[in-house]
């Protein structure tokens, strides 16, 4: 029953006060009848997580990530086309391709960014006639695998670049992609249980 008023609740009491009556004195023999079940443990209540947190207590690096990811370059010479260059990134799932010479030399990057700027703005020479070299950046900004991804996602979210080459010793060893870092510290936060943490750090991106 529903009532909102108290005054239409003692009115309907006493109407129905003989079934009341009888409905009072089968309570102490309901309540013996129905077995009661034991009351589960206290458990102790959970620590709610410092808002305080700025950044990821378990901050892998690049090397972690390479480690998850494996090492490889898909390369393309300078003077290909880029028709060759987009087949290339398409049959790969890549962005972004290295550049190397004949002497196996890395002159340059070639990303999917530089592609679509090329379609939607060059128009002499023809599309289909320009090459690699063409388009390639030179100025190559590289990170090591002592670097932290936080790091690194920072450099790209200011330089507002994708990918990044990754410079081991002497040598471009692998390529790291915005893509790679976000999912790898999203698996590394759910492993450590740092769910709140990565939620802040991604909210101040």
């Amino acid at each position: 029953m529903e009532c909102t008023n108290p005054g239409e609740f003692k009115c309907y009491c006493y109407e129905h006060r003989e079934a009341f009556d009888k409905l009072l004195q089968l309570v102490p023999m309901l309540t013996q009848a129905i077995p009661v079940a034991p009351l589960p443990p206290a458990q102790a209540p959970r620590a709610e997580p410092s808002a305080a947190v700025d950044s990821l207590v378990h901050n892998p690096t690049v090397d972690d990530l390479l480690k998850a990811k494996g090492e490889f370059l898909i390369t393309v010479p300078p003077n290909a086309t880029l028709n060759t260059a987009a087949q290339m990134m398409h049959q790969n799932r890549i962005g972004l391709l290295l550049v190397r010479d004949e002497t196996q030399s890395v002159v340059g990057v070639l990303s999917e960014r530089d592609l679509v700027k090329a379609i939607a703005t060059i128009i002499d020479p023809p599309f289909e006639r320009l090459t690699v070299a063409d388009l390639m950046t030179t100025n190559l900004i590289t990170c090591t695998p002592e670097q932290t991804l936080i790091y690194i996602l920072d450099v790209m979210r200011m330089r507002k670049f994708r990918h990044m080459p990754v410079l081991r010793g002497s040598s471009i060893t692998a390529i790291v992609s915005i893509t790679d870092i976000l999912s790898h510290l999203k698996t590394n936060a759910e492993i450590h249980n740092e769910e709140f943490m990565w939620t802040t750090f991604m909210n101040n991106l």
